[in-house]
């Protein structure tokens, strides 16, 4: 009978973790792959739900709030996303609607993001002045 003692038991042994290791790191990096296109495609639904239902989110404040901490704690910003909320700009009055603000404070927060360089008026555009924030869009494709 084999005891497997010695010098090529050793050898094997240290050999067999060796492709293990390998193996495992192999099944490793598939699996992050794999969870890397899932969360793309959840990323993809998301913003495609979200522009299906932008009136439901905008109307109702509890709804807004889970689905924002649920891209949250995904890493979607659903704020970023064209489709979501804005087109990278907003009236005076397209804020006072949507967040049920009175006109007062929408100007104060407006008059703010303005002062801190976070937004930038456009007093040309049609209709109402529009303000717009250029980190919603990093690419600026829509300016």
């Amino acid at each position: 009978m084999r005891r497997g003692v010695g010098v090529a038991t050793a050898k094997n042994k240290s050999l067999a973790q060796a492709r293990y290791k390998d193996k495992s790191n192999e099944i490793e990096q598939n699996q992050m792959a794999q969870m890397a296109k899932q969360m793309e495609k959840l990323k993809v639904n998301l913003e495609d739900f979200a522009a299906k239902h932008k009136e439901d989110i905008l109307k109702d404040p509890g709804f807004r709030v889970s689905f924002q901490e649920m891209c949250a704690s995904i890493g979607v910003d659903p704020l970023a996303c064209k489709s979501v909320y804005s087109e990278g700009s907003v009236s005076m009055k397209s804020l006072m609607e949507s967040l049920k603000w009175e006109e007062e404070r929408a100007s104060r927060a407006l008059d703010y993001m303005v002062r801190d360089g976070l937004a930038w008026v456009d007093v040309q555009a049609p209709g109402d002045r529009q303000y717009w924030f250029p980190s919603f869009c990093p690419d600026m494709t829509w300016c």
